[in-house]
């Protein structure tokens, strides 16, 4: 309180002025409490549990012959990772309804339902935000986080299948789904300022040394609803109507045929605004897409074939603008509908009893992303989005309806081999030649520029995987068995030459042309797991029907990747693997003459405590830190930036912290 009175001109009140001068409206004690009372954790973790129960019932349904039911409903609360998370816990909902009618021997109904719901914000769920927990975790720990807003996410399911098996050899199926999913994000509900705001809500506190320089964590600390402003909010309730069936049928013991088709109908109703400048989206999208196929599947004793054919269709069912440099003013044509006959063939070669050499060919049709949620700022922001900038008849993004559709030819071959009888190693290649990329355009119109998306690029991926897995092997202390998965790829992203830029004056600019190698991290995944005899009777039980499973990832780095390495003098320096391990054990407690069997469970999450490093967190330390940090090999972890603000773990590590979760199971 002494500091508040003999440094009025080191705060402000909420008008701006200082507390020395004649028209300041606090008092150094008003100023004080206003401080307190705006420096208090914004949600408070450290009391919060979180926890998950999960319950299912499956059974015959009383008083109705032949039908049958399975429910399941999942609940979590999560505590928040930042005392300045909006919601003080996550909570989330999932919840399943199946209904089985077996209309006669030959007949079967099939009627299931789901529903979701997410309550969260920002810092509930995972590491959060890196840049924000490094730039300004530090100095805003009582400022929420305002440019992700409030999240709200509900989905809802319902499918209607009929299947009906015609003889011993042919079966049919007809399946309705509908489904809807409804994405908001929009501002804090009690924020004062809400949609307007458009930067940080700073305290009175203005404190500076001798010199007149703002004193690093008292000069403008970061308080209430804003760390930088909102940016966009959307409102989103999109349903689709699927449609799908097929017939098949084991006409000989080598033949086998089928034959089917899909169609989806979608309704988009699209809400979407976004700032710099202040633009919106409002429609409703009704594009649609469907396929017929038919495939065959031939089998003999050194050969095994799959041949299908499949004719992919879609719609945007919009509107074609006919002046690209005057579109929402011009006229307009629907449409066309966007088709591809597909050829796919599957071959596998027992070379013996232990060996099989197997190979795949395939075209595969792939729509342009409806873009729903997006901006275009990354130049994926599909073929439906329209951005119009508020106040205007003009585009800030439009989307291109004529835009094709992706077309990949997929090509694998490999080989796999038992040893033993109990490991099976496989070994596969793959190659994927996709046409048809999206590339940004920008148009160039007398009133502004707009951009939109164009095709014209191409890309590869190749890769390849070995995987390992161990059949369970059984001994006197019970059975084990396991997996391993180790997978490379690469590939490039290649430009033709297309436009990237068109102007009403006729002036045209191009990308030029070649290609670009993406690099990918390489990835290994592995598990053992171990379940004991249910009638061990060793130290008289306790460890009878224990089921223990320990699941170790890895990804390695890159020193093509920027975000792998750490630039020092001009030296290279990789991160370490991220390397995490999840164990689980779990204890099968059964009761004689009963059916009830209760399990307690014990969960570990990055068993280890491994730590994946941020990198990029540490380029701002002085110096002499950046020293010790490369040549301990990372050993040295720098606590502070050069200018003496203090780097908090979550700016540090892209993970979380070794956890525990105990949890106990009951079926009856």
């Amino acid at each position: 309180m002494e500091w508040w009175i003999e440094n009025t001109d080191q705060w402000v009140d909420d008008q701006g002025s200082y507390g020395y001068e004649a028209d300041c409206l606090w008092t150094p004690e008003e100023a004080y409490q206003y401080y307190i009372e705006s420096h208090q954790p914004l949600s408070d973790y450290t009391n919060t549990p979180s926890y998950s129960t999960e319950v299912s019932l499956g059974g015959p349904f009383p008083l109705v012959n032949n039908l049958s039911f399975y429910v399941t409903g999942r609940y979590r609360s999560l505590a928040p990772l930042f005392g300045n998370a909006y919601n003080e816990k996550g909570e989330f909902f999932d919840g399943t309804l199946k209904l089985a009618y077996q209309i006669n021997p030959n007949m079967k109904l099939l009627v299931s339902g789901l529903y979701g719901n997410e309550n969260t914000s920002w810092g509930i769920e995972g590491p959060p935000d890196f840049f924000y927990a490094a730039n300004y975790g530090i100095d805003s720990r009582y400022a929420y986080y305002d440019y992700v807003g409030l999240p709200a996410t509900t989905t809802s399911n319902l499918s209607l299948v009929f299947s009906h098996i015609l003889s011993k050899s042919t079966l049919y199926e007809f399946r309705l789904t509908w489904l809807n999913a409804k994405r908001k994000v929009d501002t804090f509900p009690d924020d004062p300022i809400g949609w307007a705001a458009t930067g940080p809500t700073y305290d009175n506190l203005r404190a500076v040394d001798d010199q007149g320089n703002p004193i690093i964590g008292g000069y403008k600390n970061r308080v209430g609803y804003h760390t930088t402003g909102y940016y966009y909010r959307y409102d989103d309730s999109n349903t689709n109507w699927n449609a799908t069936g097929f017939i098949g049928s084991q006409l000989s013991r080598n033949l086998y045929l089928k034959s089917g088709f899909e169609f989806t109908y979608y309704a988009l109703d699209h809400l979407n605004q976004s700032k710099l400048p202040d633009r919106t989206d409002q429609r409703v999208y009704k594009p649609y897409q469907g396929a017929i196929y038919g495939q065959t599947k031939l089998e003999y004793a050194g050969l095994i074939m799959n041949f299908g054919l499949r004719l992919d269709l879609y719609n945007p069912n919009d509107v074609i603008y006919s002046d690209m440099f005057d579109p929402l003013n011009s006229p307009t044509s629907s449409t066309k509908i966007f088709t591809q006959l597909s050829p796919r063939l599957g071959i596998s070669h027992p070379i013996d009893t232990k060996t099989v050499l197997h190979f795949s060919y395939g075209h595969f049709f792939q729509r342009a992303s409806f873009g729903d949620y997006g901006e275009g700022n990354n130049g994926g922001f599909g073929n439906l989005t329209t951005f119009i900038v508020d106040g205007t008849n003009f585009p800030w993004v439009l989307g291109n309806r004529e835009l094709k559709p992706q077309k990949t030819i997929a090509y694998e071959v490999g080989i796999e081999r038992n040893f033993f009888d109990q490991l099976i190693i496989k070994l596969t290649g793959y190659y994927k030649d996709i046409k048809n990329t999206i590339r940004v355009t920008t148009i160039q119109t007398p009133t502004g520029i707009y951009s939109t998306n164009s095709n014209g690029d191409y890309a590869d991926v190749r890769g390849v995987e070995l995987s390992g897995n161990l059949l369970p092997i059984r001994t006197g202390a019970g059975n084990f068995w396991g997996y391993a998965n180790y997978t490379n790829q690469a590939g490039i992203d290649g430009k033709s030459g297309a436009p990237v830029s068109i102007s009403y004056d006729g002036s045209v600019q191009y990308a030029g042309s070649g290609d670009v190698i993406q690099h990918n991290n390489a990835r290994f995944k592995g598990g053992i797991f171990h379940q004991t005899p249910s009638n061990w009777n060793f130290f008289f039980g306790i460890f009878s029907d224990i089921t223990t499973s320990l699941n170790y990832y890895m990804t390695f780095p890159n020193d093509m990747l920027r975000s792998d390495y750490f630039l020092f003098e001009g030296k290279k320096y990789l991160r370490p693997a991220d390397k995490t391990g999840d164990l689980r054990i779990r204890k099968n407690i059964s009761f004689s003459n009963s059916r009830v069997v209760i399990s307690p469970y014990l969960e570990v999450r990055n068993l280890f405590n491994d730590k994946w490093l941020y990198l990029q967190a540490f380029e701002s330390t002085s110096v002499e830190d950046q020293r010790r940090f490369v040549e301990s090999d990372f050993g040295y972890i720098p606590t502070k930036t050069a200018n003496g603000i203090t780097i908090i773990d979550m700016g540090k590590y892209r993970n979380t912290p070794r956890y525990f979760l105990l949890g106990i199971g009951l079926q009856f």
